[in-house]
């Protein structure tokens, strides 16, 4: 037999060396096993190398049949061996030519079509998903798993799962009977999924696993998988921060930077406050917040952190329960976004305690209610309108109304609604009077029905909303409501006008002059007011200039700037 066509492995140097032989029969570094001769010739040798039907053997033909035999001699890859273990056929393989395998992506790292490329021969056919035949969670296994904070990638993570199948480096096969045997075989190095971790074949599920925190995520169901598994309950304020970002599945990876904030929830990504480049913190028992603007695979809004220039430096932890940020763009007055700006301590707030409450004037816990930093118009303290030599100048802003505190009617003729809605007053008679408030110039941004009334809360100005709205007021004293968190804390001062048409009954003396007001009723009467549409307002953002009624569509008129009378009287 020797002399014909050569022995087996143990013949060598004399072994059969046609075709694909060597590779298969002479191959137990990479297979695990060298293959008798039985296993494609099982008509004509049983236990290798006993011939058992000498009419077959010696008749100048090739008898091709055995457990390890396909369908066709000159094409294996339709043979299970070569097969992507799911009844598909993996690499084109040809007994006489042909590119050799010498991994495991050749046999089932190939589907066609392929979800994603294998790395380590992990099977890369589509998801068919939870139950069924095809189910399939490879690739986030061995792309990038976490093992007691370290990143284990590529074949190195098939022995994971497969310790009695492949090696600890996952390049080659174990010298046993689990590799190609027709079934899947899975059986957890508890030494690195924990010691409990277990598998269950009927359901496809791990249990008590440390590499998804205890969880028992499910084979080919992300939900039951990904952030979720390990962080479906956090602690403290990140549901503030976060909201349903990891339930809803909206976040798959460890460094995610960006900001999915949408309607009342906001939604950034764990990289804005943890590191955000370098994962081998993940899973290593800390909890790493690194805040500074610099740092790896920051996002625009950590950009922002403008006085953070240490992996250490804008939060204070004192006890396991007590964490406050400090110096963090997100809670700041929103001043330094500019690259002409430079902040200052008293541009951010000292955050509520993490693991506290955020309740009462919130507005003011991020940054003055409303801002009041200089260069803005939001309020004045000392303002020169009206200026008549006397100090100190009638505070202003834009709040209230226009002129509220000296309209011709109402409560003590000041204008003031005291404790009724109705009648003529100034303030609080819609009818009649524009109450203005931050959704007047921040439209779609914060609601236009709950008023913030803790204006100028912590101060004694005329100003300050809680002289008259207590709890038990009408209109109550209480926080106003982002509506849309996306266009909140974004790293942009959004200003759009509310599409209203704004009344006040401090009337202009020429209403005839003034381009875009017109009058209902007569002059100062109980009854009338002037309005105009402030739909048609806008605003330039590089200038920070608006073209608004309130200020007779006069241009020039720049946020910040000392305004005068006349920069809304015009032709009176």
């Amino acid at each position: 037999m020797y002399r014909l066509h050569g022995g087996n492995r143990d013949a060598a140097p004399g072994d059969i060396k046609t075709g694909s032989h060597t590779q298969h029969i002479n191959q137990a570094a990479l297979n695990g096993v060298d293959y008798g001769c039985a296993e494609c010739h099982a008509q004509t040798v049983a236990g290798d190398r006993l011939v058992i039907d000498q009419g077959i053997h010696g008749n100048l033909l090739v008898n091709y049949s055995g457990a390890r035999a396909g369908k066709n001699a000159a094409a294996c890859n339709t043979s299970y061996c070569h097969s992507d273990g799911k009844r598909s056929a993996g690499m084109v393989v040809s007994w006489t030519g042909g590119t050799p395998i010498t991994n495991c992506v050749g046999c089932h790292g190939v589907a066609s079509p392929a979800a994603f490329t294998s790395v380590a021969g992990e099977p890369n056919y589509a998801n068919e998903g939870l139950g069924l035949f095809k189910a399939n969670s490879h690739a986030t296994h061995t792309q990038k798993l976490k093992i007691s904070g370290v990143s284990v990638t590529g074949a190195a993570s098939c022995e994971i799962c497969h310790i009695d199948t492949v090696t600890t480096a996952g390049t080659a096969i174990l010298s046993n009977a689990n590799h190609l045997n027709g079934s899947v075989n899975v059986k957890l190095d508890t030494a690195k999924a924990g010691l409990t971790a277990d598998y269950n074949y009927s359901t496809r599920t791990c249990s008590t696993i440390s590499c998804h925190g205890g969880g028992s995520p499910r084979w080919g169901d992300a939900a039951s998988a990904g952030c979720n598994a390990c962080h479906a309950n956090l602690s403290g304020a990140h549901a503030a921060h976060i909201g349903n970002l990891i339930s809803a599945g909206m976040i798959s990876f460890y460094n995610f930077t960006a900001n999915r904030s949408t309607g009342s929830f906001y939604r950034y990504g764990c990289g804005n406050c943890h590191p955000a480049a370098d994962d081998t913190t993940h899973r290593n028992n800390v909890v790493e917040i690194i805040l500074r603007k610099n740092k790896p695979g920051a996002s625009y809004l950590v950009s922002l952190n403008n006085l953070i220039t240490t992996d250490t430096g804008g939060f204070t932890k004192t006890a396991a329960d007590n964490f406050t940020c400090e110096t963090v763009y997100c809670h700041s007055n929103g001043r330094t976004t500019g690259t002409a700006e430079v902040p200052v301590a008293g541009d951010y707030r000292q955050t509520p305690n993490w693991y506290g409450t955020f309740t009462g004037n919130r507005c003011a816990m991020c940054h003055d209610n409303p801002p009041r930093y200089a260069g803005q118009s939001h309020y004045v303290a000392e303002s020169s309108l009206g200026d008549n030599g006397v100090r100190p100048f009638a505070e202003t802003g834009h709040m209230t109304g226009i002129h509220y505190m000296n309209t011709y009617v109402g409560n003590n003729k000041n204008g003031y609604l005291g404790y009724s809605s109705s009648g003529n007053m100034a303030h609080g008679n819609s009818a009649l009077a524009t109450t203005i408030s931050c959704y007047t110039c921040h439209s779609g941004i914060v609601s236009s029905t709950k008023i913030d009334t803790y204006a100028m809360y912590d101060t004694s100005s005329d100003f300050r909303c809680a002289t008259c709205h207590k709890p038990g007021s009408r209109t109550p004293l209480q926080a106003g409501e982002i509506t849309d968190t996306a266009l909140h804390i974004n790293g942009a001062k959004e200003v759009r006008f509310a599409p209203i048409t704004i009344k006040t009954k401090a009337q202009l003396a020429n209403v005839a002059n003034a381009l875009g007001w017109s009058r209902s009723g007569g002059y100062k009467t109980d009854t009338s007011y002037d309005s105009a549409d402030l739909s048609v307002a806008t605003w330039n953002a590089q200038s920070k200039t608006c073209l608004t009624a309130c200020h007779v569509n006069q241009p020039g008129i720049t946020w910040g700037a000392q305004l005068k009378c006349v920069s809304c009287h015009a032709n009176q």
